[in-house]
């Protein structure tokens, strides 16, 4: 029969959560707990004031409820794992995979600045983010994804706001797929997620980019942009990548309306046969060729090329001129 428990208020130290035991409340304690709940499932856990740690092997789904109170507390996982809104105050989940498996974050929106840290995983981590929701501003709530050993898959944020405050730290190994989710209507702020450690070329361990554009379509092809006035013909949904040599931004950031990035994208490329409402993908280096933008660029006008543009992923540490088709997808 399910029952709850409740320990005493200065109780703390470890406990296994048994399969008929569904309610654990450790509201009232002020040291840390550690709670194994691999072998249980559908149950409810409210931590303490301190730094807890919930195990929740394979067990852990949307069905739960976790609630790690106060203190700097760890979720980790050795198998599947969904949550969604019913997981709170937690800032640390650790994904520890010796067989290939998923985490999917639902609406997550623990409240806290999140890390989601997979670098003790062995095998594919497949980390799906798109529809987090814990991002409240630009300062605060922030998630952090650190990729594991293996060839992992990484779907960032799809809502701009969450996008913004997301980094990808792609340091562990593995050819990883870090995926933006199916893009928006280009919104005119500065909503780049920022992706460190990608590995650019046609070389082991390479990464690559997956955009889904707002239609839902893939990338249809590619234009290698080396001259001044680039004609990209009637390339919609290409990706088109601007060699340095004729292009480039002090800061990868201005996206704004006759901001460095358009003027620049305008001077590049000749956009005129493209049909109004058309999108692209743009790739544009920082002066230094140290870091890469990735732009969605929205097509408002062809004939006069009037386009709108946002800046959706920062690729640190890439130059431009080293990116290739298997790299952008």
């Amino acid at each position: 029969m399910p029952r709850t428990v409740t320990p005493a208020a200065s109780a703390g130290g470890s406990i296994t959560a048994a399969a008929a035991l569904e309610t654990y409340d450790f509201s009232n304690v002020t040291s840390a707990v550690t709670i194994d709940a691999s072998a249980t499932a559908n149950f409810t856990i409210t931590g303490s004031g301190s730094a807890d740690t919930v195990a929740l092997g394979a067990a852990g789904d949307a069905a739960d409820t976790v609630d790690t109170g106060a203190g700097d507390d760890t979720v980790t996982a050795t198998g599947a794992l969904t949550t969604d809104a019913g997981y709170t105050n937690m800032e640390t989940f650790e994904l520890t995979f010796a067989t290939a498996a998923t985490f999917t974050t639902g609406a997550l929106a623990t409240g806290e600045p999140v890390t989601i840290d997979a670098s003790a995983s062995t095998a594919a981590a497949t980390i799906a983010a798109g529809d987090y929701n814990g991002v409240t501003t630009a300062a605060a709530d922030l998630l952090t994804i650190t990729d594991g050993a293996g060839n992992d898959t990484i779907t960032i944020p799809d809502t701009a706001v969450d996008r913004a405050g997301t980094t990808v730290n792609l340091t562990t190994g593995g050819s990883d797929t870090v995926a933006t989710g199916t893009l928006e209507a280009v919104d005119l702020n500065e909503d780049a997620a920022t992706i460190n450690g990608f590995t650019p070329g046609n070389v082991a361990g390479a990464d690559s980019l997956n955009v889904t554009f707002a239609s839902a379509g893939d990338v249809a092809g590619y234009v290698f942009a080396s001259a001044l006035g680039t004609d990209v013909g009637t390339a919609e949904e290409f990706v088109v990548v601007i060699d340095t040599a004729i292009a480039a931004v002090a800061d990868l950031t201005d996206d704004a309306d006759a901001g460095t990035v358009e003027a620049q994208i305008i001077a590049a490329l000749d956009m005129t046969n493209l049909t109004d409402g058309d999108d692209i993908i743009v790739l544009l280096s920082n002066f230094a060729g140290t870091s890469t933008g990735v732009y969605n660029v929205d097509v408002t006008t062809a004939a006069t090329e009037v386009i709108e543009v946002e800046h959706i992923v920062t690729l640190v540490g890439v130059d431009v001129d080293a990116i290739t088709t298997a790299n952008i997808i």
